[in-house]
């Protein structure tokens, strides 16, 4: 794991979660840095990306049953540095590396 990786987790009531995400994205995480978002279900996932893009934050979804040219084209987008965020199911993520 790499020295520069960090983590955080945060507890929030349900009806703080996407105003604490959105906080956390524009206000916590400096500017030069990515972040990957987990979600629960691919449902989640593309809410939350729908919304993140809609508020001008640029991010890309990744989750298992999405096909695998797109996952890879997402991917390629993340580590290329195209985009901030990568918002991802747990399944998905552990191709990530």
């Amino acid at each position: 794991i790499s020295e520069n990786l960090k983590m955080a987790f945060f507890i929030l009531r349900k009806a703080e979660k996407m105003g604490g995400l959105f906080y956390i994205l524009k206000h916590v995480i400096p500017q030069k840095q990515q972040a990957l978002v987990f979600a629960a279900t691919k449902h989640h996932v593309e809410l939350l990306v729908n919304v993140c893009n809609a508020a001008g934050l640029d991010c890309c979804p990744v989750y298992g049953s999405m096909d695998s040219a797109s996952r890879k084209i997402n991917i390629a987008k993340f580590r290329a540095r195209k985009v901030r965020f990568m918002i991802v199911t747990d399944v998905a993520a552990r191709g990530i590396d």
